[in-house]
């Protein structure tokens, strides 16, 4: 597994902490079950996934955090009372 751990680092540039959490997401977020014998080589096909994942995370936690930072728009409607045109009546039998 250090091996493995060592390529991901040098081959792809993954963080440790990138694959840690890729491996979280696959096996916790994702519910799948660890199997006897297999390494982290899953690591590679879900860490791009996993990346977008937290990194929406992030976002919604820092949203949901701070209201301040939700913009408020101010619409203001101004209703005007005219001056309706009279139509005179129409004759149907001229139609």
């Amino acid at each position: 597994m250090l091996k493995q751990i060592k390529e991901y680092q040098e081959e792809y540039g993954y963080k440790l902490k990138g694959i840690e959490l890729a491996l979280r997401y696959f096996y916790e977020t994702l519910d799948n079950q660890p199997r006897e014998g297999d390494g982290i080589g899953i690591v590679p096909f879900v860490y791009d996934e996993a990346k977008r994942h937290y990194i929406r995370q992030k976002a919604i936690r820092k949203s949901a955090e701070d209201p301040k930072n939700h913009k408020r728009e101010e619409i203001t409607l101004v209703i005007k009372k005219g001056m309706r045109k009279k139509r005179g009546l129409v004759d149907i039998s001229t139609l």
